[in-house]
């Protein structure tokens, strides 16, 4: 099966030597797969899609970045997974869509998406991560906004957008009380070119008393857009 492009085997039993499988396998469903952990000898670097919703996995040990061309991760109710403390898919460049089960990873501590310059916007569900300290989406250049219930992550401490699309913060900012370091704006481009307008617009929000970093590099900002009681973000907490 040198040659295989698809394959489906939802709820099969079955083990072996998956280094066996086609190189040039693009598609993969394995919905309900019993095994603990996916075998680091799977063929991965051309895979488009890889559905394992519904599986008995308790361990993700692939490393995403050998996952070259993928642009679908199906990991929806793993039960297993949700002990899952820290999820790293940064410079996965394929990667264009997290799915909204993502919210059901209630131990999650670190997710770092880095340098994912396809990857849309992140889905509401994803503030549902309320063990989430520290969220990495910087040099994400296709993600143009925040969930407007960005508030509810009441352990966020670090957050690192910088490099984005963001033109704005939503206003629930204002409650993220264990927030530390906050980084947002454009992107420091190549000598003797201009600095990118992109990035946050105005500065709008006098209450992140508790931030102790606050970058806004490249934001293109004016006198105007800064606050004037901004001298109160002292670094005390």
């Amino acid at each position: 099966m040198k040659n295989l492009r698809v394959l489906i085997m939802d709820e099969l039993h079955i083990s072996g030597d998956f280094g066996l499988l086609s190189k040039k396998l693009k598609w993969l469903s394995w919905q309900n797969c019993p095994l603990k952990y996916i075998p680091s000898n799977f063929p991965a670097e051309n895979l488009v899609v890889l559905d394992m919703s519904g599986s008995n996995m308790q361990e993700f040990r692939l490393n995403l970045q050998c996952f070259r061309s993928l642009k679908k991760l199906n990991l929806s109710y793993c039960e297993q997974l949700r002990s899952l403390e820290t999820l790293l898919l940064g410079g996965c460049t394929s990667l264009t869509e997290i799915h909204p089960s993502i919210g059901n990873l209630d131990r999650l501590i670190k997710l770092d998406m880095s340098r994912c310059e396809k990857l849309g916007d992140l889905p509401s569900s994803i503030c549902q991560l309320i063990s989430l300290e520290e969220l990495f989406i910087h040099h994400c250049s296709s993600i143009k906004t925040l969930p407007d219930n960005l508030g509810d992550m009441k352990s966020l401490t670090f957050l690192y957008a910088d490099d984005t699309g963001i033109k704005q913060l939503p206003r629930s900012v204002e409650m993220l009380r264990n927030l530390v370091t906050l980084r947002v704006g454009g992107q420091e481009l190549e000598a003797k070119r201009s600095i990118s307008g992109r990035g946050v617009h105005r500065i709008q929000y006098s209450l992140l008393t508790f931030v102790a970093e606050l970058s806004l590099r490249y934001c293109n900002l004016s006198d105007a857009d800064i606050p004037r009681d901004i001298g109160i973000l002292d670094g005390h907490r």
